[in-house]
């Protein structure tokens, strides 16, 4: 086992300086090498601030350490140990996509409904919501807040939200005041959950909205806060939710909330968001 290692260790040696030479000879390999070398560390800072919030950095962690192990259990001559733990790291690529499954769905959904990757492939769409939408959800969200009636809202962009229209009662109606305040009136059927809006109709109300896994939001944050954030995480859309116990406006893009907003700010907010 010891002579099989020191040949492990002399190919291994013989293999970097055989690599170290070709850079010298190729100079232009040493400029890829430092991108290379900055791509990795961007990708690592990305996918850190993904699960920092998650429960899924106590997974890394654990991960991390294992790799230690491994590398000095290596160092040690710790043979039977390092050839166990090398076994279990060769099968660690599919036991990470199945532990990290849903930190890559959202990865892959990010990537997906970037703007910039959209109009490189020629597929972003114009969004077909019209101010007069927007002027009317505005001025319903004020009405909502001055009653202090719960609402929550969320606005299609250039991805269609099928999945989450099918959660809930379809209608394809057209967008009006009366009809959104009705929808949300205390005590009435489709009360809870969720309204979704493609264009100018309301596709479905009383729809169910993924949570957010965040830890660190305010206590003040319900439920309805939680769907409204957790939706603009996953998907590419406008959330717009109204708190029944404060009144106060809220709307979520990518993850990030903006609370206490007016009237005019909510039409701001929206009109911008949809022209990006």
């Amino acid at each position: 086992m010891e002579k099989l290692q020191m040949v492990i260790n002399d190919i291994y040696y013989r293999n970097i300086e055989s690599y170290l030479q070709w850079l010298q000879s190729n100079p232009i390999h040493i400029i890829l090498l430092c991108i290379d070398i900055v791509l990795v560390i961007y990708l690592a800072k990305k996918a850190y601030e993904l699960i920092k919030n998650t429960n899924a950095i106590q997974l890394v962690k654990g991960i991390l350490i294992l790799i230690l192990i491994t590398v000095i259990s290596g160092w040690c001559q710790l043979y039977i140990l390092n050839f166990i733990l090398k076994s279990i790291m060769t099968y660690g690529v599919v036991l990470i996509m199945i532990v990290f499954q849903p930190e890559l769905r959202k990865a892959l959904g990010d990537i997906g409904k970037n703007k910039r990757i959209a109009r490189l492939f020629n597929l972003e769409k114009e969004n077909s919501t019209s101010q007069n939408v927007v002027s009317i959800i505005s001025k319903t969200c004020e009405y909502f807040s001055k009653n202090k009636i719960g609402a929550l809202m969320v606005i299609t962009r250039d991805v269609k939200l099928g999945e989450y229209i099918q959660t809930g009662v379809v209608l394809d109606a057209n967008v009006t005041q009366e009809l959104i305040t009705n929808i949300f009136e205390p005590n009435t059927p489709l009360h809870d959950g969720a309204i979704i809006i493609e264009g100018n109709k309301i596709k479905a109300g009383a729809c169910i909205l993924p949570l957010t896994k965040r830890n660190d939001l305010r206590s003040e944050f319900g439920t309805r806060h939680r769907a409204c954030i957790g939706i603009s995480e996953v998907a590419d859309c406008i959330a717009v939710v109204v708190s029944e116990e404060t009144g106060k406006i809220s709307i979520a893009v990518d993850g990030k909330i903006s609370t206490n907003l007016t009237e005019e700010q909510v039409s701001e907010f929206i009109t911008e968001e949809l022209e990006k």
